[in-house]
């Protein structure tokens, strides 16, 4: 019988209960918590087989609808404490599916909150073609931006600019800000205060083409997300770099359409 569970990977990791999912079909809640447009919440489940674990299995289809999205899959024994803690003896899988779990293994996948309306937002997450969790959020206004160590305010702290990365060993954090930005470009640290991962800038061309437009260099191959929220419009954009690929330049001329 297919065993599901999941595990909070914000700031603290808390093992929550686990699930059954076979003929009963019930639904696990997964409550993402409250949080604010642009704000990407992370969350990590594992299915394995088995009472214990101990069966393999296969699983062959993990669907979710935004703004949830299943950013990785990776591997893992399910005698580890915790089969979500990152790891470096994890396997990445890439989202490769069909994908096979061996007794005593669990498949651990990540579940990221992408999140561009308010309001309450409910959403199935199907295994193998079945709802076993429900996924629950509420997403709130951002009113004002205020300067924090991963969020940074740009042009009169009108827009909200903030980084959510993915390494390889599946470890996952928020980017944080390098003090002294600019009033219109500032930059992003991953790992070390030290070593700058991202420059990010924000241009006013509503005199130009009647937009705002969003520039970014990152020197990296890791898994972000920069998300940009206007906090006047309440428009949000987002840029993703998928694990491996050298993050190319952004040069958005036409982000945002909400002068002035």
């Amino acid at each position: 019988m297919p065993i599901a569970s999941r595990v909070q990977t914000a700031a603290a990791l808390a093992l929550l209960t686990v699930a059954s999912i076979g003929s009963a079909r019930a639904t696990v809640p997964v409550n993402y918590g409250t949080t604010e447009l642009g704000q990407i919440l992370s969350t990590c489940f594992y299915v394995c087989f088995g009472s214990n674990c101990s069966a393999p299995g296969t699983v062959s289809s993990i669907a979710v609808n935004p703004p949830f999205l299943v950013r990785g899959i990776r591997i893992a024994e399910s005698e580890s404490p915790n089969p979500c803690d990152p790891d470096r003896s994890l396997t990445w899988a890439n989202l490769t599916l069909p994908r096979s779990v061996g007794a005593g293994q669990a498949l651990v996948f990540d579940v990221d909150l992408l999140p561009i309306s308010a309001g309450s937002v409910v959403r199935p997450l199907s295994v193998n073609g079945e709802e076993h969790f429900e996924l629950q959020a509420f997403v709130d206004f951002v009113l004002h931006c205020t300067p924090s160590i991963s969020a940074l305010c740009l042009s009169d702290d009108r827009f909200k600019l903030r980084f959510q990365w993915r390494a390889f060993d599946g470890d996952n954090g928020a980017g944080a800000t390098v003090p002294g930005s600019s009033p219109d470009s500032g930059l992003f640290w991953f790992f070390q205060e030290d070593n700058w991962e991202a420059l990010v800038k924000i241009v006013n061309a509503c005199s130009y083409n009647d937009r705002y437009w969003v520039f970014s260099a990152a020197t990296t191959n890791v898994e972000y997300t920069l998300t940009v929220t206007d906090t006047e419009s309440q428009v949000v954009k987002t840029y993703f770099n998928p694990m491996g690929s050298p993050a190319p330049a952004v040069t958005d001329t036409s982000a945002f359409a909400t002068c002035p």
